[in-house]
Protein backbone atom coordinates (compact mmCIF):
# COMPACT_ATOMS: atom_id res chain seq x y z
CA UNK A 1 0.00 0.00 0.00
CA UNK A 2 2.84 2.43 0.76
CA UNK A 3 4.35 1.88 -2.69
CA UNK A 4 1.05 2.57 -4.45
CA UNK A 5 0.39 5.63 -2.29
CA UNK A 6 3.85 7.01 -3.06
CA UNK A 7 3.38 6.43 -6.80
CA UNK A 8 0.08 8.32 -6.71
CA UNK A 9 1.35 11.13 -4.47
CA UNK A 10 4.36 11.73 -6.74
CA UNK A 11 2.35 11.60 -9.99
CA UNK A 12 4.03 8.40 -11.21
CA UNK A 13 1.02 6.07 -10.96
CA UNK A 14 -0.11 6.66 -14.55
CA UNK A 15 3.27 5.86 -16.12
CA UNK A 16 4.53 3.02 -13.93
CA UNK A 17 4.29 -0.71 -14.62
CA UNK A 18 3.64 -2.45 -11.29
CA UNK A 19 4.57 -6.14 -10.95
CA UNK A 20 3.99 -8.20 -7.81
CA UNK A 21 5.40 -11.72 -7.59
CA UNK A 22 7.48 -14.00 -5.41
CA UNK A 23 10.64 -15.95 -6.20
CA UNK A 24 9.29 -19.06 -4.47
CA UNK A 25 6.51 -20.40 -2.28
CA UNK A 26 6.80 -21.94 1.16
CA UNK A 27 6.06 -25.34 2.64
CA UNK A 28 4.05 -24.57 5.78
CA UNK A 29 3.49 -28.14 6.92
CA UNK A 30 2.22 -29.26 3.51
CA UNK A 31 3.04 -32.95 3.09
CA UNK A 32 4.80 -32.76 6.47
CA UNK A 33 7.47 -30.41 5.08
CA UNK A 34 8.71 -26.93 5.94
CA UNK A 35 10.60 -24.15 4.14
CA UNK A 36 11.23 -24.04 0.38
CA UNK A 37 13.09 -26.37 -1.95
CA UNK A 38 10.48 -29.12 -2.36
CA UNK A 39 9.06 -30.37 -5.64
CA UNK A 40 5.49 -29.82 -4.39
CA UNK A 41 3.43 -26.99 -5.87
CA UNK A 42 3.35 -25.06 -2.59
CA UNK A 43 7.10 -24.54 -2.90
CA UNK A 44 7.09 -22.86 -6.31
CA UNK A 45 3.52 -22.05 -7.39
CA UNK A 46 3.38 -18.28 -6.83
CA UNK A 47 0.99 -15.49 -7.89
CA UNK A 48 1.83 -12.95 -10.57
CA UNK A 49 0.12 -9.55 -10.74
CA UNK A 50 0.97 -7.12 -13.55
CA UNK A 51 -0.64 -3.68 -13.65
CA UNK A 52 -0.06 -1.70 -16.85
CA UNK A 53 -1.22 1.95 -17.00
CA UNK A 54 -4.15 2.39 -19.36
CA UNK A 55 -4.76 -1.36 -19.75
CA UNK A 56 -8.03 -3.02 -18.73
CA UNK A 57 -7.44 -5.39 -15.78
CA UNK A 58 -7.99 -9.03 -16.72
CA UNK A 59 -7.48 -12.36 -15.03
CA UNK A 60 -5.58 -15.02 -16.93
CA UNK A 61 -6.00 -18.57 -15.70
CA UNK A 62 -3.08 -19.98 -17.69
CA UNK A 63 0.32 -21.16 -16.47
CA UNK A 64 3.33 -18.87 -16.64
CA UNK A 65 6.97 -18.98 -15.56
CA UNK A 66 9.16 -16.48 -13.72
CA UNK A 67 11.38 -16.26 -16.81
CA UNK A 68 8.43 -14.66 -18.63
CA UNK A 69 8.60 -11.47 -16.54
CA UNK A 70 11.72 -10.02 -18.20
CA UNK A 71 10.50 -10.38 -21.82
CA UNK A 72 7.10 -9.03 -20.74
CA UNK A 73 8.69 -5.86 -19.33
CA UNK A 74 10.87 -5.41 -22.42
CA UNK A 75 7.85 -5.93 -24.70
CA UNK A 76 5.81 -3.34 -22.79
CA UNK A 77 8.70 -0.88 -23.14
CA UNK A 78 9.11 -1.61 -26.86
CA UNK A 79 12.62 -2.98 -26.37
CA UNK A 80 14.11 -6.08 -28.05
CA UNK A 81 14.41 -9.28 -26.03
CA UNK A 82 17.99 -10.69 -25.87
CA UNK A 83 18.50 -14.13 -27.36
CA UNK A 84 19.76 -15.37 -23.98
CA UNK A 85 16.26 -14.93 -22.51
CA UNK A 86 14.21 -18.13 -22.65
CA UNK A 87 10.88 -16.73 -21.44
CA UNK A 88 8.05 -15.36 -23.57
CA UNK A 89 6.18 -12.09 -23.38
CA UNK A 90 2.84 -12.22 -21.57
CA UNK A 91 1.60 -9.01 -23.19
CA UNK A 92 -0.81 -10.78 -25.60
CA UNK A 93 -2.31 -12.69 -22.66
CA UNK A 94 -2.52 -9.52 -20.56
CA UNK A 95 -4.53 -7.80 -23.26
CA UNK A 96 -6.81 -10.71 -24.14
CA UNK A 97 -7.11 -12.61 -20.88
CA UNK A 98 -6.37 -15.77 -22.85
CA UNK A 99 -3.01 -17.50 -22.97
CA UNK A 100 -0.51 -19.26 -20.82
CA UNK A 101 1.79 -22.20 -21.41
CA UNK A 102 0.99 -25.84 -22.01
CA UNK A 103 3.85 -26.82 -19.69
CA UNK A 104 6.05 -25.15 -17.09
CA UNK A 105 9.54 -26.25 -16.13
CA UNK A 106 11.37 -25.89 -12.81
CA UNK A 107 14.67 -27.10 -11.44
CA UNK A 108 15.85 -27.59 -7.85
CA UNK A 109 19.44 -28.14 -6.74
CA UNK A 110 19.69 -29.70 -3.28
CA UNK A 111 23.41 -30.45 -3.30
CA UNK A 112 26.52 -28.79 -1.90
CA UNK A 113 29.97 -29.59 -3.37
CA UNK A 114 31.81 -28.49 -0.20
CA UNK A 115 29.60 -29.64 2.67
CA UNK A 116 27.02 -32.18 1.43
CA UNK A 117 23.46 -31.46 2.52
CA UNK A 118 21.68 -33.90 4.81
CA UNK A 119 19.52 -35.23 1.96
CA UNK A 120 22.49 -35.47 -0.37
CA UNK A 121 24.43 -37.46 2.23
CA UNK A 122 21.49 -39.74 3.05
CA UNK A 123 21.04 -40.62 -0.63
CA UNK A 124 24.82 -40.82 -1.18
CA UNK A 125 24.71 -38.41 -4.12
CA UNK A 126 27.43 -36.25 -5.62
CA UNK A 127 26.72 -32.54 -6.02
CA UNK A 128 26.12 -33.12 -9.76
CA UNK A 129 23.48 -35.76 -8.98
CA UNK A 130 21.68 -33.81 -6.28
CA UNK A 131 19.15 -32.01 -8.43
CA UNK A 132 15.73 -32.56 -9.92
CA UNK A 133 13.50 -31.15 -12.64
CA UNK A 134 9.73 -30.65 -12.56
CA UNK A 135 7.46 -30.52 -15.60
CA UNK A 136 3.87 -29.39 -14.96
CA UNK A 137 0.89 -29.56 -17.28
CA UNK A 138 -2.69 -28.63 -16.48
CA UNK A 139 -3.40 -32.22 -15.41
CA UNK A 140 -0.12 -33.80 -14.27
CA UNK A 141 3.29 -33.15 -12.76
CA UNK A 142 6.43 -35.20 -13.43
CA UNK A 143 9.50 -35.06 -11.16
CA UNK A 144 12.75 -36.39 -12.64
CA UNK A 145 15.96 -36.85 -10.64
CA UNK A 146 19.45 -36.58 -12.14
CA UNK A 147 20.64 -39.41 -9.90
CA UNK A 148 18.36 -42.01 -11.47
CA UNK A 149 15.96 -42.13 -8.51
CA UNK A 150 12.45 -43.28 -9.55
CA UNK A 151 10.33 -40.64 -11.22
CA UNK A 152 7.36 -39.16 -9.37
CA UNK A 153 4.06 -38.58 -11.18
CA UNK A 154 1.16 -36.70 -9.60
CA UNK A 155 -2.23 -35.70 -10.93
CA UNK A 156 -3.15 -32.02 -10.66
CA UNK A 157 -6.69 -30.81 -10.10
CA UNK A 158 -6.74 -27.04 -9.80
CA UNK A 159 -4.63 -26.13 -6.77
CA UNK A 160 -4.55 -29.71 -5.49
CA UNK A 161 -1.88 -32.28 -6.28
CA UNK A 162 -2.49 -35.96 -5.75
CA UNK A 163 -0.17 -38.70 -4.45
CA UNK A 164 2.56 -40.36 -6.50
CA UNK A 165 0.98 -42.65 -9.12
CA UNK A 166 4.10 -43.40 -11.16
CA UNK A 167 4.08 -47.08 -10.12
CA UNK A 168 0.63 -47.67 -11.60
CA UNK A 169 0.97 -49.67 -14.87
CA UNK A 170 -1.77 -47.62 -16.53
CA UNK A 171 0.27 -44.42 -16.00
CA UNK A 172 3.30 -45.58 -17.97
CA UNK A 173 2.18 -43.85 -21.17
CA UNK A 174 1.76 -40.53 -19.32
CA UNK A 175 5.21 -40.88 -17.71
CA UNK A 176 6.78 -41.52 -21.11
CA UNK A 177 4.98 -38.60 -22.75
CA UNK A 178 5.92 -36.15 -20.00
CA UNK A 179 9.52 -37.45 -20.09
CA UNK A 180 9.54 -36.77 -23.83
CA UNK A 181 8.18 -33.25 -23.26
CA UNK A 182 10.81 -32.59 -20.60
CA UNK A 183 13.60 -33.73 -22.93
CA UNK A 184 12.22 -31.56 -25.74
CA UNK A 185 12.09 -28.59 -23.37
CA UNK A 186 15.70 -29.07 -22.26
CA UNK A 187 16.90 -29.44 -25.86
CA UNK A 188 15.04 -26.35 -27.09
CA UNK A 189 16.13 -24.13 -24.18
CA UNK A 190 19.95 -24.28 -24.14
CA UNK A 191 22.17 -21.32 -23.30
CA UNK A 192 21.42 -19.29 -26.41
CA UNK A 193 23.44 -16.07 -26.24
CA UNK A 194 25.18 -16.85 -29.53
CA UNK A 195 23.01 -19.71 -30.83
CA UNK A 196 21.32 -17.68 -33.62
CA UNK A 197 24.56 -15.87 -34.57
CA UNK A 198 26.56 -16.86 -37.65
CA UNK A 199 29.72 -15.49 -39.26
CA UNK A 200 28.95 -15.32 -42.97
CA UNK A 201 30.06 -13.44 -46.04
CA UNK A 202 29.44 -9.81 -45.24
CA UNK A 203 30.01 -10.11 -41.52
CA UNK A 204 28.20 -11.32 -38.42
CA UNK A 205 24.47 -11.91 -38.78
CA UNK A 206 21.83 -12.89 -36.24
CA UNK A 207 18.56 -14.63 -37.00
CA UNK A 208 15.54 -15.32 -34.82
CA UNK A 209 16.22 -17.46 -31.75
Amino acid sequence: GRVIRWLKDTGRWDDTILIVKSDHGEMLGDHGLWRKGAYHDASFHVPLLIRVPGETPRRMVGMTESIDVTPTILDLLGRPVPHSVNGVSLVPALRSGVGGKAVTFSEIDFGDPIAPTALQAELELSAHEANLAVLRTQTHKLVHFASGLPQILCERNGVREGPDISASPDQLAICLDLSRQMLCHRMSHPESTFAPTMVVDGGVKTGPA
